[in-house]
């Protein structure tokens, strides 16, 4: 059987729980990060804003329904970035979150938006 490691220890992601419908994300971009053209790859993005966004669903068991991504501004390597997420909507089935990716002088580098099914 083959050892399971955290994602966020792979992906270098810290998650912290403001409360139950905000989160934070923090990732100090290394090289595991950086694409080709020696900026912030989109997948870490992805991965990130993802985290981030399921976290401020607090316990809930919850699946992705859809992550769309503004890309706005770069980042580079050493950068240290923070994703927030705020939980706008939650239904029975449903919650809706907005989030937003900074790097440490607070420049906007994306949006995104997503949709989650909940699980009872």
């Amino acid at each position: 059987m083959t050892e399971q490691i955290d994602f966020n220890i792979l992906t270098r992601i810290k998650p912290e729980r403001i409360n139950d419908t905000t989160a934070i994300c923090i990732m100090e971009l290394a090289d595991i990060h950086i694409n080709r053209q020696g900026i912030l790859h989109g997948g870490a993005i992805a991965t990130i804003f993802d985290n981030t966004c399921s976290e401020a669903t607090a316990n809930e068991r919850r699946s992705t329904i859809s992550l769309n991504i503004t890309y706005l501004s770069a980042g580079y390597l050493g950068d240290v970035v923070t994703c927030t997420a705020t939980l706008e909507r939650k239904t029975r089935r449903m919650a809706f979150v907005n989030a937003k990716l900074v790097n440490q002088d607070n420049q906007t580098l994306a949006t995104a938006v997503s949709i989650f099914r909940l699980f009872s």
